[in-house]
């Protein structure tokens, strides 16, 4: 005896069921080819108005030429920030070692600085990554551990007072 096929009639397929999931596949496929139509039709739209805006810059009297390297410029660095952003913690510092080996500093707190650009505001999201802010936090541990011993203003009952050697504060 045979194994029946799925959806098998008694003399062969069932061409009820079949015709239901023909017609059912080709809906879909329907379906999707509007949804494409629809998607050009939306992005032909947008694309008309970012040419309008191209229109008013040289009605402006702006340097359109100018005006497109900036847009192709910025473009480029959300591309660099979102391939950055996909980077593990420990891709990121090893791309900035790296960058800064080179001499490439741009987009960095060291760059930034250098530039005389505006760094960021204290309640602004820090960019550092949590290994970076976690070697920051120890830094700042280590430098108040040894301001302490040597006679800085440390809160009292860290265990400093009993083990002071006369070692100057680092940070006054």
């Amino acid at each position: 005896m045979t194994a029946a096929t799925p959806g098998a009639g008694h003399n062969g397929p069932n061409g009820t069921l079949l015709n239901e999931m023909f017609k059912s596949y080709f809906r879909i496929e329907d379906d999707k080819n509007s949804l494409r139509q629809s998607h050009r039709t939306r992005i032909g739209k947008l694309t008309d108005q970012q040419n309008d805006v191209i229109t008013r810059v040289k009605d402006g009297g702006h340097n359109v030429r100018a005006f497109k390297e900036m847009l192709n410029e910025e473009r480029d660095r959300r591309r660099v920030e979102n391939r950055r952003e996909k980077l593990d913690e420990d891709d990121v510092e090893a791309l900035d070692a790296m960058k800064a080996a080179l001499g490439q500093l741009d987009g960095t707190p060291l760059g930034r600085a250098a530039l005389g650009e505006e760094q960021p505001e204290a309640d602004e999201a820090d960019l550092r990554s949590p290994a970076q802010k976690k070697r920051e936090r120890a830094r700042k541990d280590k430098n108040a551990a040894l301001d302490a011993v040597a006679g800085g203003d440390a809160p009292a009952g860290n265990g400093s007072e009993t083990i002071k050697t006369g070692i100057k504060p680092l940070h006054h």
